[in-house]
């Protein structure tokens, strides 16, 4: 018999329909026509599943929130695409993120409706699922936010069933996350530079590195901060790749690629620095490719060959 491959538990609970608009020029308080529209499920539990399935070396299985319309489009095209997925069901719709691309200036602006709190029984339904499919993981991943105005202590309750049963986490969220990063105490946390001072309240990134060591030491920091250099630190080394010069086509998903990479290759056991350079080469490879969480092999393979991690 085969072995299976390891199992990632993705906590992803604010789901989003996702369009994606791309304009020759956008211009503000104009009327802009968009030359191409992609319209598909999105959020970030949903793009580090779509991530890790395109790298291919560890199954995902996503927990979410879901409700109305949108909801039901949203599972519909998870199913298309061969997400697997536990959805717990809600009386609010679930939202919908338009993504606008300026093809001219390579930038990207987001405008994403506002979701409703999860209500206490629709959250004890979700931890109750969780639970019960955290027998057979091999890793879990807590991505994204939770749907607005819903009790933070959710994350909490979450960590403590993953403490539990003891496998490796990965959190890539950065609002109201700190109590579970005091409960979780060993961890990988995987987020950006602008989030991680929001986070510790460091007044530069740097800072913010130094103050979230102290108050976490036993974790390990992947840092990214788009086109300038991704820091990764563990205990009291500090690591640190300078990213290549790409003609970005977008960069939505990004980060949500790099934790996905980043955790499938150490449950594989690749070591650390490696998993690193790996991962910020799938991120990389995702920014040429206009859907969120999708890169090529190939490119991904081509970029990593142009990265080096080195001492910071």
């Amino acid at each position: 018999m085969m072995p299976t491959s390891p199992e990632i538990l993705v906590f992803g609970a604010n789901p989003a329909w996702q369009k994606t608009l791309t304009f020759p020029r956008l211009t503000p308080g104009a009327v802009n026509r968009a030359i191409s529209l992609d319209a598909y499920a999105a959020g970030k539990g949903v793009n580090f599943c779509r991530a890790a399935a395109g790298h291919g070396r560890c199954r995902t299985l996503l927990f979410q929130f879901s409700g109305g319309e949108n909801g039901a489009r949203h599972e519909a095209a998870l199913r298309d695409e061969g997400i697997c997925f536990h959805r717990i069901r809600t009386a609010a719709e679930t939202r919908c993120c338009l993504t606008c691309l300026d093809r001219t200036t390579g930038e990207m602006t987001e405008l994403i409706e506002p979701s409703s709190p999860v209500t206490p029984e629709e959250a004890t339904a979700m931890t109750a699922a969780f639970s019960r499919s955290l027998a057979d993981a091999t890793g879990a991943a807590i991505v994204g936010s939770l749907p607005d105005g819903t009790d933070p202590n959710l994350y909490c309750d979450i960590i403590r069933l993953i403490r539990e049963k003891g496998v490796p986490v990965l959190i890539d969220a950065a609002a109201n996350i700190v109590p579970a990063l005091d409960l979780a105490e060993q961890f990988i946390l995987k987020i950006n530079r602008r989030e991680l001072q929001n986070l510790t309240g460091g007044t530069s990134p740097a800072a913010a590195l130094s103050a979230a060591r102290d108050r976490w030491p036993g974790a390990i920091f992947v840092i990214t901060g788009g086109p300038e250099a991704a820091w990764l630190a563990v205990g009291d080394e500090t690591y640190c790749c300078k990213q290549p010069q790409l003609s970005i086509l977008s960069p939505l998903g990004a980060g949500d690629t790099c934790s996905a990479v980043l955790f499938s290759e150490l449950l594989c056991g690749t070591p650390l620095k490696e998993a690193f350079r790996i991962a910020l080469a799938a991120a990389n490879a995702n920014c040429l490719i206009p859907r969120a969480g999708t890169f090529d092999p190939e490119t991904r393979d081509a970029i990593a060959s142009r990265l080096f991690i080195e001492p910071f």
